[in-house]
């Protein structure tokens, strides 16, 4: 009885201790961007930590609700635009995905996601516009193995079979589904390479690749359709990694680009055919030379999860233009939006403080983060003369007054959007930033 006595007692003091936790309501409208407020909790202690629910509006309609917990997303978040159609909607457990997760985009499914409690991504369904599955991948617990489908284009499917990152076999099939080639990888090098099959299962190109030596082809998938066999590109392989001659073809077998790879790097001589000089352009890569050239080596395409700012032609889009169908009226409002945020929110003076000395008072920052596939702001990295943490710190704060936005896209994908900005500004004097605590200290 004693025992039981002195459990409850514990019970009753961890409650107790749970719900000392004081926190405050924030009410804030979002400058820079009109119609737009957030309303969250946060720690009574230490104003930085969100803690409780949160929710975004834009006029009076919730377009994003959920709770932290400790700076956290825990529990179920939900994404919608001011129509009230939703975006995306899953749960959190400690900040990281967890069961289901659906996205919606132009009001169509357009991805289901499940993930386990570990996080670890279970399967995936990407959909197009006729809710046809054009993308799928599971994870085969009792085997250890992950098994990917997609559509590469033209119909035709490249599948994964992955033991892990660098032990894993793809194979591509016609759109009627027989094999088209196979391929081997083995601790992260290319160990066999099948022929090039035709639908009946005959020989189509003989492989120019034996135990991970030899030329790898790529063809265009549209000629294959119309049974023109043109390489895209051959890369020379040496011990299962590219080491050697590479060349891009266009259709009519004219050398776009050529030049020498070790391993995914160019090294020497390249030349690239300029159709505005109507002749090729030469450079000369160093094999040690700090800033490196490096090459993508596709299959017979390449799916981009991750697309610069500048290359995207569906990019993010603030809630209130979100139907205008113009990618160039999107960046520049974007690109607006970042510049007004960091003016009206960017401590100059605190960040002056921690930068090194100067004679003319200019300070110069470079920021880059990516608008995530939840349309949120993050992974900022920020680039400064200063090695003060509270450099980064301040630019961070600035730019997560931004709001949530309407993800971007390509080809009906939500995508990772990169974004780089630099900042610069002037000052005439650094302030301390604790000048005032130091003062009313010093008067004890």
């Amino acid at each position: 009885m004693k025992i039981l006595y002195f459990l409850a007692t514990i019970l009753v003091a961890i409650s107790s201790s749970a719900q000392k936790i004081k926190t405050k309501e924030i009410k804030e409208r979002l400058s820079g961007v009109s119609k737009t407020k957030r309303e969250y909790s946060v720690l009574h202690s230490d104003k930085t930590i969100k803690h409780g629910f949160y929710k975004e509006y834009y006029k009076k309609t919730a377009v994003v609700s959920g709770e932290y917990k400790l700076n956290k997303k825990e529990g179920t978040w939900i994404y919608k635009d001011p129509e009230e159609n939703y975006l995306q909607k899953g749960a959190f457990n400690n900040g990281k995905k967890v069961g289901e997760w659906v996205l919606y985009y132009d009001g169509k499914l357009r991805k289901k996601e499940v993930f386990n409690e570990n996080n670890r991504l279970d399967s995936l369904f990407v959909y197009n516009d006729n809710n046809q599955v054009k993308e799928s991948f599971y994870y085969n617990n009792a085997k250890q193995l992950s098994f990917k489908r997609a559509d590469i284009g033209l119909g035709f499917i490249k599948e994964e079979i992955k033991k892990d990152k660098d032990n894993y076999t793809v194979k591509f099939y016609y759109p009627s589904g027989e094999l088209l080639q196979e391929k081997k990888f083995k601790d992260k090098k290319l160990v066999y390479v099948s022929d090039f099959y035709r639908t009946n299962g005959r020989v189509l190109i003989s492989s120019l690749m034996k135990n991970g030596n030899g030329v790898l082809l790529s063809l265009f998938l549209d000629k294959l359709l119309e049974k023109k066999y043109i390489s895209k590109v051959s890369v020379t392989y040496k011990d299962g990694i590219p080491n050697g001659d590479y060349k891009e073809y266009d259709t009519k077998g004219k050398v776009l680009v050529s030049g020498t790879l070790l391993g995914k790097t160019g090294i020497g001589e390249w030349k690239t055919w300029s159709k505005k000089l109507n002749s090729y352009t030469v450079r000369n890569y160093k094999k040690n030379a700090k800033k490196k050239f490096n090459v993508n080596i596709v299959d017979f395409s390449n799916t981009v999860l991750e697309i610069p700012f500048a290359a995207s032609s569906d990019p993010v889009k603030l809630m209130e233009n979100r139907k205008k169908n113009n990618a160039d009226y999107h960046k520049k409002e974007f690109t607006y939006l970042v510049n007004e945020c960091l003016s009206r929110n960017l401590n100059t003076s605190k960040i002056a403080y921690y930068m090194p000395e100067n004679d003319d008072g200019v300070y110069k920052i470079a920021v880059m983060f990516r608008i995530n596939t939840l349309g949120e702001v993050s992974g900022f990295k920020v680039r400064s003369s200063s090695k003060k943490p509270e450099v980064k710190q301040e630019v961070i704060k600035a730019l997560e007054k931004l709001p949530v936005l309407i993800p971007a896209s390509k080809e009906g994908r939500v995508v990772n959007l990169l974004f780089s900005q630099p900042i610069v500004f002037r000052t005439k004097k650094a302030v301390d930033p604790f000048a005032d605590v130091n003062q009313q200290s010093n008067r004890f």
